[in-house]
């Protein structure tokens, strides 16, 4: 049996692969947008600390308005604490940036509270105590080399919304 010139099972074939790639078209969009989501969620949930933990929310907003210094207190401090684990949890974002989990744009949602912190004349005065401190122990790469290094990007390349 024939419709158009073309056997009915030849068009059944040809329906049959336009569902196929419908539905493959389908599922890849869904796949796109699911990991956007899972993108989205690992700054959501970076801000999320920032503000939710006591000791990291402080240690931000003294960066933010100028209230931090870097001095011969600092060492063994509570501050060097909650600093460090401030700069870590960005350092969670750069890993994932540089390991292509995080695109410029899911990164820039964090830009502004990035470089609260990177951009601190103390904290940068802290990062070349610690590349001294790590040289002389004959430690390659420097403690938060990847925060640092996204730092000067986010800084360079101004990331837009």
């Amino acid at each position: 049996m024939q419709f158009l010139g073309i056997d009915i099972i030849d068009w059944m074939k040809v329906i049959a692969v336009l569902i196929a790639a419908t539905g493959l078209l389908m599922t890849a969009n869904q796949q796109r947008k699911a990991n956007s989501q899972k993108r989205v969620e690992v700054v959501s949930d970076v801000l999320w600390k920032i503000q939710d933990d006591k000791e990291i929310r402080d240690i931000y907003y003294r960066l933010e308005y100028h209230e931090f210094s870097y001095d011969e207190n600092f060492h063994g401090s509570d501050d060097e604490k909650y600093l460090d684990k401030l700069i870590s949890l960005l350092d969670i974002i750069a890993k994932q940036y540089f390991s292509g989990h995080l695109s410029k744009k899911d990164v820039a949602l964090i830009s502004y509270e990035y470089l609260i912190i990177y951009q601190n004349n103390d904290v940068q005065e802290y990062f070349a105590f610690l590349d001294s401190w790590f040289e002389n122990r004959g430690v390659k790469h420097p403690p938060f080399e990847r925060f640092r290094k996204l730092g000067e990007i986010i800084e360079d390349n101004h990331f837009e919304y």
